[in-house]
């Protein structure tokens, strides 16, 4: 039913070559997501500009609109390299949406 596998003593070293090589790209591409910070904890960061979020029309299925906002705002923040971010409003715009916006950092 299964075959047992017996490596020979050359097939094991391009097998973990490749692995690491796929290891290695996968954890350089892979960034995390602008940290929600302070004024005075990007205080010796680079300043990347603004941006800004809305949460769209409609009542997105019982999601407070702030969170879908600040969800799209973190989105452009994290494709311009952006490491923090500070908020600096969040206004609603009737019941249901609103427009949140945000000072951008890349910090080391």
């Amino acid at each position: 039913m299964f075959k047992l596998f017996t490596p020979n003593s050359i097939t094991p070293i391009p097998a973990i070559l490749t692995l690491s090589a796929l290891m290695f790209s996968a954890t350089t591409l892979a960034q995390e997501a602008p940290v929600e910070a302070t004024s005075d904890a990007v205080e010796y960061c680079q300043s990347l500009g603004m941006v800004s979020g809305h949460s769209g029309y409609g009542k997105h299925g019982g999601v407070h609109w702030e969170r879908i906002a600040k969800g799209r705002a973190l989105r452009k923040a994290d494709s311009l390299g952006a490491t923090h971010i500070v908020w600096e409003s969040a206004n609603p715009r009737g019941a249901f949406n609103g427009h949140v916006t945000g000072n951008i950092y890349e910090c080391e």
